[in-house]
């Protein structure tokens, strides 16, 4: 864990930092210096950075300038559906920039909803190299959110009613299915929440 300033984050993953919104140079700039960031993915919209004050461009520029990847993918804050639509280009994303080799910080507002969400959605589909199926070839949704939330405190609720974890559950449906599975409360409470390696496999061939 580290706080500095405005800064809130935790290492996930060797290569994956969840945290706070960074919102000037020297946040990037500490970022780079001191947790070896070379990617920002960032969760919000336009409407949060506005609502933050937070110059966009200005972030941008000071990434660049530090050879810092910076990629976003807005979602709707407090929104399972939103949430849920736009995991599968999220977890891409990041996956993608892990893959390059870079050290991804993964931040929403606060870091406590959408970015975790997203992390432990990645976690579930492709295990970030720490996560495998068990003996008996099965992973599970609750062995991610327990990884993410037992390093950082933050919102996803295991137990919510279209929250953010039923928004992973029905992304890992809609992606194994190749359409849409609807409202979760016809599959029961323990739908897409198990995965076989196949499973994995096949969510990774659509992202």
């Amino acid at each position: 864990m580290s706080e500095r300033m405005g800064l809130y984050f935790h290492a996930i993953t060797p290569n994956v930092i969840v945290g706070s919104q960074p919102r000037s140079a020297v946040d990037v700039a500490h970022l780079v210096d001191h947790q070896g960031v070379s990617a920002i993915l960032n969760m919000q919209q336009d409407t949060d950075l506005r609502h933050w004050a937070v110059d966009l461009e200005g972030l941008r520029r000071a990434a660049a300038v530090r050879g810092v990847e910076y990629v976003r993918a807005p979602t709707v804050d407090f929104d399972a559906g939103s949430l849920r639509s736009t995991l599968p280009l999220a977890v891409a994303r990041l996956l993608s920039l892990v893959r390059a080799g870079k050290r991804v910080y993964l931040h929403c507002t606060a870091g406590l909803g959408r970015a975790p969400a997203v992390c432990i959605a990645a976690l579930y589909w492709d295990g970030l190299g720490i996560l495998s199926p068990d003996a008996e070839d099965l992973v599970r949704l609750q062995e991610a959110y327990d990884h993410v939330t037992s390093i950082r405190a933050c919102g996803p609720n295991k137990v919510s009613s279209e929250g953010p974890v039923d928004a992973i559950r029905g992304a890992t449906g809609d992606l194994l299915s190749g359409s849409n599975v609807g409202n979760l409360q016809r599959h029961g409470p323990a739908a897409f929440a198990t995965l076989h390696a196949r499973d994995r496999k096949a969510i990774l061939a659509r992202l």
